[in-house]
């Protein structure tokens, strides 16, 4: 007889995870440097087997130093890329640095493809009207209280915005 020990809420967490892993090129690990393994979730190991992934040991003051190298060694003989990290002293620029270095093969094939980086799409005025645009348009929503209709009825409304614009447009 086999024992099925997995807790609903852990398989809905993997059902998730899987699901959302579809959307991600790069997946970034956070494990204790304390305890890196403890700390891992195995199933991540099979899940992520095609995905670029960053190891972040975290709390690495708290470990000892030795144990840390050997732990950074360790990973990266898996081919991962490996960060020694200190939430507290917040070295945010090494863990970007880090994760550019991580996606840089995707953002070229991605630039290949004629993609335009956040960076290079905010250079054209037109695209920072439509942003800013967009932005007040959620403000009146959240303002408006659209989460707590029923569905049915947003849909409604918002059918009635497509519809007669001019009737719900903010005439300040």
């Amino acid at each position: 007889m086999k024992i099925h020990w997995y807790p609903g809420h852990m398989a809905k967490t993997r059902r998730l995870l899987i699901e959302s892993l579809k959307l991600v090129d790069v997946v970034v690990e956070l494990l204790d440097a304390r305890a890196p393994r403890a700390t891992a979730n195995p199933d991540l190991d099979l899940l992520l087997k095609d995905k670029t992934r960053i190891i972040v040991l975290n709390k690495c003051d708290l470990a000892d130093l030795e144990e840390t190298k050997r732990w950074v060694l360790w990973y990266e003989a898996k081919g991962l890329l490996v960060l020694p990290f200190n939430s507290s002293a917040g070295n945010k620029k090494a863990a970007s640095a880090v994760i550019e270095k991580a996606a840089a093969p995707l953002v070229a094939k991605m630039k290949e493809k004629g993609v335009k980086s956040p960076k290079e799409l905010f250079t054209d005025d037109s695209i920072k009207i439509m942003y800013s645009d967009m932005e007040q348009t959620y403000v009146r929503l959240h303002q408006l209280g659209y989460r707590r209709m029923p569905e049915e009825m947003y849909m409604q409304w918002m059918g009635m915005l497509k519809n007669e614009p001019e009737k719900y447009i903010d005439k300040k």
